[in-house]
């Protein structure tokens, strides 16, 4: 089993590509020891592992929570001139790497994630 984390941001509004690119590297990531890459998100998520590869989780703070992450992404893009950029939310992803037997192992274990991240108010409440 492996378990690798990546750091989402959804930014909202008319930004031209040169912006994303700016924003991308020198405010959303560290270009030392990441990666980045952005693309535009019209409906389903982009490709997710084939049959014994693994499983895809995908968490965010709920519509209303305060994500002051996502409240300085705005402010640095004013700062740095990007125009555009409306409003901001983040995420995690969470590649769960090898065969999972069970369905409910991934329940459990997106469960366990939410409630590591205070992102689960009690109950199911944040499944």
């Amino acid at each position: 089993q492996t378990l690798e984390c990546q750091d989402l941001y959804f930014i909202e509004g008319q930004v031209d590509p040169a912006g994303l690119e700016h924003l991308a590297t020198q405010v959303l990531s560290d270009p030392i020891t990441q990666t980045v890459e952005w693309g535009r998100i019209v409906s389903a998520p982009g490709p997710q592992p084939q049959a014994g590869e693994g499983q895809v989780i995908e968490v965010a703070l709920r519509p209303g929570v305060t994500d002051p992450v996502a409240a300085q992404v705005v402010r640095a893009a004013r700062v740095l001139g990007i125009q555009g950029v409306a409003q901001a939310s983040t995420g995690l992803r969470f590649l769960v790497g090898g065969e999972l037997d069970e369905a409910g192992l991934l329940r459990e274990l997106s469960l366990a994630l939410l409630y590591q991240l205070g992102g689960a108010e009690g109950g199911e409440q944040g499944a």
